[in-house]
This record gives structure tokens, sequence and C-alpha cells, in this order.
């Protein structure tokens, strides 16, 4: 996590060396005892005071719960028990890095992110959001926060988790608050920001014009996605291809009410702003617009293949956004490590290519690297399903959060990866005393008074202002670069339109209360498509690709999600946020989202590639994903379907399919280029090679170093922003392959293209010799590609005995990143892995209990538990375990049962 683990632990060292040392030298018993106290029964009968039944938790030998209860309030309050017996340290953390109050727990060097996510006020949006959701949510949240609450009340200090051991070292204890209702609706909050919008690469587009490249040259750096190449995830021409009794009409509806639930907020929604301007009608519910393929009916808009120009900003303004983005950087990735690798894979197959005659559904988000893994298995049963208790859901949760976020019930299963539209846009703003100037009018600045409570430090009092398009994140700490522009004499000057103090706003749909919650449980409880898409509706952020298949044999996907619909620009820039012209207009109607049910193809694939062809008469957004593992997964499904029929075990071999698509258009021009010594017989080793990145694979090593060396060397003119390693960058160096005489190829090192490749591969061997000996055959990538899972918060002290405690590995793992084994690595830190399939599902339709899963580490967040690592070896050797869900099969694999009274 770039913000903690650089500077949160310094201060801790000594007190947390010290507690190491003492379990050492007091007596192994001693140090038995204080790690495994806070350890959680799972066997025999617990009082839990607020059930009102008796409620049964089967584990099996993996620590994979499944909970049964005779009704929703017993059921949901046993989940927040049993997330807190288990992970209630990474709940605890998460909590407070979400409310901008690490500080209290790590001191003074957090104060920086807390003001950052303060301005932000993700917690605060939560706060909001909790009165707009369903009266059942409210009540399942509320039942989860006394589930954790009964926990808390038996467990303090290191009897919560070693980790509150560690912390009392630093500042003299911790305590530990109730959870709340919000504190799960703010980790809502946390998965938006990781997995939405384009804040990086708008940042970066504007500092690279600011370092003197041309609107063109910086167009050649982010391309637009190759249609004709990689196929997108749906066709105009097929969207929302269902009659309204297949539940558009339904799903419209609900979506409508939806809006109706924002009322309260309504004079904060871009569409009732734009309403306030154009006096134009609301376009969000069903009954006033067309469906996406109806064209005619469809706003006069940018389709997906247009873009507009970078907007006139002042000179100063646009290299001091960077501040915002390096502000983003330092701040805790609570997905793990976040970075062009994070995305998924899903994949859906009907029954007409299976043997069961029934679909087979595959998924593997791809996130950040943790320790313990973002993911919770578990499952929730009513014991006898009715009206009132409707759930019989089993996959993977957040711990934090009641429901489950990806799986099954007994009806149908699905699947997420990230959809990734620009829902997130940088406006400059010019600052008049109180107020701010739009179109030529002074506003009032919105402010809201912040106090940062600092352990071994005074409190930190903060003012955070708003314009009406969001938080002035240049006001944050984490922002300074920013807060300095108005003192900047070049902005004096300005564009022409007066000069004063600039400031730097964030629009942000997540930062508009929202519904997310209410899909959650929508979606656990769906039967059929139209319940399904009912859920969609309510999903807020972030913006996902759901993936459906159902026991009825109908297949389908959807994405939700609050995308705008902008006046001038298309988010690619930061905008000019005096000029009302660039303001968001609304947002894309949720029945003229990209939705298919039962293609003819009888097979969806969504791998973060272009969600829509380049017909779609929306923006979604530029900044695809290029598409190498969508297409990769497409020509496997071809093979599969053509030697039929598909099976399971297709599905899993698919997922960890280990071809290198951009090194197929690289390889050759490697082949091309004359080097000598070690570098010419590393160069052999790509004439044999597979191309595909096993283990053991001496080419995938070499041509892996070759390309984390041709990176610097072609792009040497970009001092500011690394050139991405994944696959924006290896389809711009696909393209510049076929043009030698570009002026890219022009260095300081190497000038020319074979010259450049002939650098690369001398610099890879050079380095590989030093790292794997000076014979190229024993050279292997996974000796190089190896994974540490890292603790969130203990886990990069930089002292031995505390990465010790509770950090695991290293693993080694075939792939790579933009692979489908998406097994991410940035190219200018190394070749570690930082982005990973955070775990593998496939579902079964025909067979629920033949299903399989695994996620990267165990379920248990307390080190040294047997189910603390127990997942991470069987998730590097690309196994994974039975994913039973039938109470009968789930009481045949338990290890384990517990019987929590009232």
């Amino acid at each position: 996590m770039s913000g903690l683990r650089k500077h949160v632990l310094f201060r801790v060292l000594l007190g947390a060396i010290a507690v190491v040392v003492a379990l050492a030298l007091v007596g192994t018993l001693f140090g038995v005892w204080t790690v495994r106290r806070s350890f959680p029964e799972t066997s025999g009968e617990l009082a839990l005071p607020g059930l009102e039944s008796a409620v049964t938790v089967l584990r099996d030998e993996h620590g994979v719960a499944h909970v049964y209860a005779d009704n929703t309030h017993d059921l949901f309050m046993a989940q927040g028990f049993t997330h807190a017996q288990d992970r209630f340290w990474e709940m605890d953390f998460r909590r407070h890095v979400t409310a901008g109050r690490t500080a209290e727990l790590f001191g003074p060097d957090q104060v920086d992110t807390d003001a950052y996510l303060r301005t932000m006020g993700w917690r605060h949006v939560a706060e909001q959001e909790y009165e707009l959701l369903d009266p059942d949510t409210r009540d399942y949240l509320d039942s989860y926060a006394m589930g954790v609450n009964a926990w808390l009340d038996e467990h303090e200090g290191a009897e919560a988790g070693l980790e509150y051991a560690l912390l009392s070292a630093l500042n003299g204890g911790h305590t530990i608050e109730p959870w709340t209702p919000a504190d799960s609706l703010a980790w809502l909050k946390a998965m938006a920001w990781d997995l939405g919008g384009n804040l990086q690469q708008e940042t970066e587009r504007a500092q690279l014009l600011a370092a003197g490249l041309s609107e063109e040259q910086v167009d050649e750096l982010y391309p637009a996605y190759p249609f004709d190449e990689h196929r997108p995830i749906t066709d105009t021409d097929e969207l929302n291809g269902i009659a309204a009794d297949d539940g558009a009409e339904e799903a419209g509806a609900e979506n409508a009410r939806a809006d109706e639930r924002r009322a309260p907020r309504e004079g904060r929604t871009p569409r009732a702003r734009a309403a306030e301007r154009d006096a134009a009608p609301d376009a969000r519910t069903a009954a006033d617009t067309g469906s996406a393929a109806d064209t005619d009916s469809a706003p006069d808009t940018d389709s997906a293949a247009d873009t507009d120009s970078a907007p006139d900003l002042p000179e100063a303004a646009v290299p001091a956004l960077a501040g915002v983005a390096e502000g983003a950087e330092r701040l805790p990735d609570l997905l793990g490590p976040g970075g062009p690798d994070t995305g998924s894979n899903s994949w859906v197959v009907s029954g007409d290519h299976t043997e069961s005659g029934l679909p087979l559904l595959a998924n593997d988000p791809h996130l950040g690297a943790s320790m313990p893994s973002t993911w919770y298995q578990i499952g929730l049963h009513c014991t006898e399903l009715t009206d009132a208790c409707p759930f019989d859901v089993s996959g993977f949760s957040f711990s934090g959060l009641p429901g489950v976020i990806i799986g099954q019930n007994e009806s149908i299963a699905w699947a997420f990866t990230n959809l990734n539209p620009d829902v997130m846009d940088l406006y400059v703003e010019r600052i008049d005393g109180d107020g701010y100037v739009v179109d030529n009018e002074v506003r009032p600045l919105e402010t809201r008074e912040e106090t940062i409570e600092v352990a071994g430090g005074d409190d930190v009092e903060i003012t955070v202002r708003s314009t009406h398009h969001g938080p002035l994140l240049s006001d944050a700490e984490a922002g300074a670069d920013l807060a300095g522009i108005a003192e900047d004499p070049v902005l004096a000057e300005g564009d022409g339109e007066g000069g004063g103090e600039y400031a730097v706003a964030l629009s942000w749909t997540a930062l508009e209360p929202g519904t997310t919650a209410d899909s959650i449980f929508t979606m656990n409880r769906a039967r059929d498509w139209s319940d399904f898409r009912t859920a969609a509706s309510r999903f807020s952020v972030p913006a996902q690709n759901l993936l459906y298949a159902d026991d009825e044999g109908n297949i389908g996907y959807q994405a939700p999600g609050l995308v705008p619909v902008r006046g001038e620009g298309d988010g690619r820039y930061p905008a000019p946020g005096w000029d009302s012209a660039y303001d968001w207009e609304e947002y894309i109607p949720f029945d003229e989202l990209p939705s298919v049910h039962n293609p003819e193809s009888g097979v969806i694939v969504t791998a973060n590639q272009s969600g829509v062809d380049a017909d779609y008469p929306y923006w979604l957004t530029g900044d695809w994903d290029y598409g190498y593992r969508a297409q990769r997964i497409h020509d496997r499904l071809d093979e599969a379907i053509a030697a039929g029929p598909v099976t399971a075990d297709d599905m899993s071999d698919i997922q960890l399919d280990s071809f290198h698509a951009s090194a197929e258009v690289v390889t050759p021009h490697l082949l091309g280029v004359e080097v000598d010594g070690t570098a010419g017989r590393a160069q052999d080793l790509l004439r044999d090679w597979d191309l595909h990145t096993g283990p053991d694979s001496a080419g995938a090593a070499f041509y892996q170093a070759t390309w984390r060396h041709l990176l610097p060397l072609l792009f040497d003119e970009l001092e500011t922003v690394e050139m991405s390693g994944s696959s924006r960058g290896m389809y711009v160096v696909g393209g510049l392959l076929d043009d030698p005489d570009s002026a890219w190829w022009d260095g300081e090192e190497a000038d020319g293209r074979d010259e450049v490749l002939a650098a690369a591969m001398t610099a890879a061997a050079d380095e590989l010799t030093e790292l794997l000996g000076d014979d190229p055959a024993d050279w292997r990538w996974g000796d190089l590609h190896t994974l540490t899972a890292t603790h969130e918060s203990f886990g990069t002290s930089g002292i031995g005995p505390v990465e010790w405690l509770f950090n695991r590995g290293p693993v080694e793992s075939s792939g790579g990143s933009s692979i489908v084994n998406a097994t991410g690595w940035v190219p200018h830190q190394g070749y570690g892995i930082t982005a990973v399939p955070s775990m593998r599902m496939v579902v079964d339709l025909s067979d629920r209990d033949a299903s399989t899963w695994i996620h990267l580490t165990g379920n248990s967040g307390h080190a040294f538990h047997p189910n603390y690592d127990d997942q991470l070896p069987l998730w590097s050797e690309g196994r994974t375990l039975p994913f039973v869900v039938s109470e009968e099969a789930v009481r045949a694999a338990a290890t384990d049962e517990l019987t929590l009274t009232p």
C-alpha cells in the first residue's frame, strides 16, 4: 500500500520488535498463547445475545463458514460475528482508512493521508447513504453490526488480534469502537476508489501536454481501442434484445424508484444541475427513454469512437494537477496495490456448448496482492426459504460488509469484472474569495470542518471546501503541490478571464449517496434474469460488468452504475470549472447501458476490454484495457467449443492460460536484430519459445526482462510519466514496431528501432546473468516472478521479525501482465507479482456442488492460524477446492460445528 507501506511503521518499529523479541525470549508456550489467544472458537456452543433463535455455523478444513439461521436478523448477525471472529483487525483498519482516521492508529505521519480522505468525504457520504436504503437493507446492516459488536463485547486488545499488541507498543493502546452500518457502507467507497475512474490517465495526459508533447503525440500513447483486433464485450446490434416481460420494464421501473430515493440530494446531482440550467426533463427513467439499440431516440452525444480535444486551461494549472495524482498514489490500496493490472476475467458458456445442457460460468477478479486476501468465503442459508427469509447464497464476501459479492444461490450464479467507465473528472476552479466563478458569476463555496485526531500528537483542524463539481482536493495537504498554484505568476495572466487563486475539484459518482448496498442483497436473493436486472439497476458504484447464468439455461450480461453524460469534453483531460458547458448533464439511463440476454453465440466474455463497439451512442471511456486477455479467452473458447462439449475443467484450464499474446507481435522483431555474447545465446531461446510464461520457461524470463528494459529506452522522453507495461504499453509498442521511422525510436542511449531492441536485449541479458547465472538455458521465469503475500498494515516495516509474523511466501506463478493468468508486475519496479487473480471460481449450473473455487491466502486473518495461508500454495499451483453449497454436501465436508444461542 502506497501510503502506509512507506510511512506508517517507522515509529512502531522499536515497540513492535520489542514485542517480537519478548515472544521469543519469554518462552515458546507464552509466545504460542499470545498468538493463539485471538483465534476463534469454531466448535461447541456460544451464547450470542440478540439472536432470536439458535444459529448453526459449519466450517470445513479450510475455515469456510456456512451459516444456517431461521430468520434474516439472525443470519446477518451471525455473519457479522463470524467475520469479526476471523478478520476484525482488517475490518477495523479499513474503517479507519475510509473515515480518514489512520493518524489515530499510527500517528502524525498519516495526517496528510487522512486530510486527503476527509476532503473526499467517504465516511460523510456513507452516513448519508444509510438513510436512502430500503428498510430491509438497513435491517440487515443493523443486524450485521450487532453481530460484530457482540464479538467485540468479549474481545479487546490482543484478544482481538495480534496486531493490537503491536499497536499498543506504538501508542499505548487503542480503544476499539463499536461497529456501525456506516462502517460497512464506507467500504463500498474504497471499492469504488480502487476500481473506478481514470484519474491517473487524466492527470498523466495533462502532465504530458505540459511537458511539451503535442496532443497528437499524447494520443499516440493513449490510442483508441482496437475493435478490429480484439472483440468488445457487446455489439450494439445485440444490445437490450429482451422483451419487456423478460425484465426490462420491471428493471426500468426499479431504476426510476432509485432516482426518487435520491430526491433529498437532487439539487447536487449532475442531472439536476442540467435541469436547472436547461429545464431538461429527467432522462433516467425507462418510461421516458428508448433502448440503447434505438439510436434514433438516443441523445445527441459522442459515440464510443469519438474523442474531444483537450480544453484550454491556464498554463500553470495543468502541470500542477500532478499534485492531486501524487496525493491519490499515497492513499492506502484497500484492494491491494493498484496499477494497470487491476482488472478481471469472467466468461459464461451457454448449455448449447456444454454436456449437461446448462451453463458454466467462470470468474477471477484481478486485484492487488495482500495478506489476508481481499475475499472471505462464506455461505448464508435460511433454514427454510420464504419471502421473509429468502437467502440461500454462497460465495465470496468482503469482511465488514454483509451479504455475498460474487457467487451463486439456488437458482443463479453471477460474476463481476471492472467495466471502468470514466466516472471521475477533475475541474480546475477559479476561486474568488469565499466563492468560485462559473459563467462569470461568483457562487459560494460549501465548507465543513473536520478534526483529525493524532496518536502521540495534537489534533489537526482542516476546512473542506467544495464546489458544485465536488471537493477541492488541492486543499488537502496530500495535494500540497496544488495548494500553492495561486501564487504562481503565470496564473495571474490566466487565460484572458482574470487571475487569482485556482484550485482543483473532483467530480466522482461515488461522492453521491447511492444504493449499491440494496443491489447486493437484491442480487443475493435473485431468482431469474428479471430479478438480476432489478438488482443491477440499484448498483450505483463502482460500475462493473455483471455476468449471469441460471439453472433454466439462460445467460446474460448487464453493465450497471452511474455513468455521466458530459456537455463539452469527454473526461480525458481536466476541464475548466468556470465554464458550465463542461458540467455533467445527466447519467446514462439504466435501460440504455449495455445489456445482452442469451446471445446467439452462446458465449459472453468480459475481461476489461471495451464494453461496447464503436457504434454505441454514448461515451463510456477511452481508457479501456486493450483486450489481449479477452481475445485469448475468446480464442480458447472457440477451440473448446469446436472440440466440444465444454467442461468445467476446460473453464479452469483457461483461467490458468499463460500465453503472451503481445509477445507474438514483438518476438519476430527481436529475432530480426543482431546481438552477440550472452544476449545472442539468450536470443536463441526466443526462437523455440512457445510464447507461454510458465515458471520453468527460460524464454519467458528473457522476453520479460527485455520488455522491462525496452520501455525506458523507447520512451526516454517521458520524464514525468512511466509508460504502462501492461496492455496499453503493449499495444503502443506493437504499433511502433511497424513504424521504424517513428521519432519515438530516437533516444539518447540508443537510436533507431533495431538499435533500441538490441540495447534492450543486451541489458536484459546482463541483468539476468547477475540474477540467475550466466547460462541462459538455466534461467526461469518463476525465479523472477514471485509473490510475497504482504500484510496490508504491518507487512513492509523493513524489520525482519515483524514481517515474519505477518507476511507469507514467496511463491512463484506462471503468467504476467495482460495474460489470462494475470499475475501482474510493474517493469520499472522489478519482476515481483503485484496484482493477482485474487480468487478463481467456476460454477456448474447443472450441479451446484460440482463448482470449484480458491482465493489467494486463506479465510483467517490471524497470523499462524492454520487457515491464514493454507490456500496460498494451492493458488500458486493453479489448484482449486470444491465449492459445495447444498446442506448435505456442506455437512459432509464440515470439520467444525458451532451453535450460537440467544
